[in-house]
This record gives C-alpha cells, sequence and structure tokens, in this order.
C-alpha cells in the first residue's frame, strides 16, 4: 500500500503457501516439534532466533516437523541433538544426517564408519613402511 512508509503485504498477493501458514505462531512450531522429542524442540527454537524474522525460519521449521513424520522419535532426538552440537540449524542439514545415519554412528560413540577392510593379508600398518621412509641420517626424504 502506498503512503504507509513501512512494507505491507495484502494477503490476495500473498503465495496459497504462504497463506496456509500466515496465522501459525513460533509458539504452535515449537510445540509440535516437542511432540517428536525434547531436543528438537530446541533445534525448531534455534531455527527460529537465526532469522531477523521468526516467519523466515517456518519454512526450516516445517521441513524438520515433515522430517518428524518419516524417522522414529530416538532417531530424531539424536539427530537434532548432534545439530545442535555442530551449529547446523537448518531442516537440510537434519535431513542429511539422517539420511546418511550419522547420527546413529555418533549413537555408537563412533565418529566415523568402519572402513569395512578388517584383518586381511595385504595389509600393512604403519611398522611396514617406516624404516624405508627414513634415510640413512634418520630424515625422512623430501
Amino acid at each position: 500500500m502506498y503512503g504507509t512508509e513501512r512494507y505491507t503485504t495484502l494477503d490476495e498477493h500473498m503465495p496459497s503457501s504462504h497463506r496456509r501458514y500466515k496465522n501459525r505462531k513460533p509458539s504452535q512450531l515449537i510445540e509440535e516439534a516437542r511432540h517428536i522429542s525434547p531436543a528438537t524442540a530446541v533445534l525448531a527454537e534455534a531455527i527460529l532466533q537465526q532469522k531477523a524474522h521468526p516467519e523466515q525460519g517456518y519454512r526450516a521449521l516445517l521441513g524438520v516437523l515433515r522430517l518428524g513424520k518419516s524417522y522414529p522419535q530416538e532417531r530424531m532426538e539424536a539427530a537434532s541433538q548432534l545439530c545442535l552440537n555442530m551449529g547446523i540449524y537448518s531442516s537440510k542439514g537434519l535431513q542429511l544426517i539422517l539420511r546418511n545415519g550419522t547420527d546413529r554412528i555418533h549413537a555408537q560413540g563412533r565418529e566415523t564408519p568402519e572402513s569395512g577392510v578388517g584383518a586381511h593379508e595385504n595389509v600393512r600398518g604403519p611398522e611396514y613402511f617406516g624404516p624405508r621412509l627414513r634415510s640413512s641420517t634418520g630424515e625422512r626424504p623430501c
């Protein structure tokens, strides 16, 4: 509208996807996330706090809620906690953690998945290569 010296948006000018969420409150979305898991609720709050206006975080938050319908509560809890620990405040980051199973690896106390190589006659340790890398003076060659 003209002459108001501030931005305004007419509802009929908004896309239907925006109109659908216009009347939702951040507290409602956080409460929905709380039904998924406690860490998911904290992640939801963090997503909203990262934006200048809470409405800017709605899309990411709706993505988190959608993921909560596809994954079990314990995985959402672990993945949300991992997001918080790593400073990842997006539904895409949460989705990648869940899809890759990083939440499961972290829950088992491992930082990286096992390589699957195991013991094999062709696998040599550092002691095999150590002596050959040193010159007669004891220095490593360039």
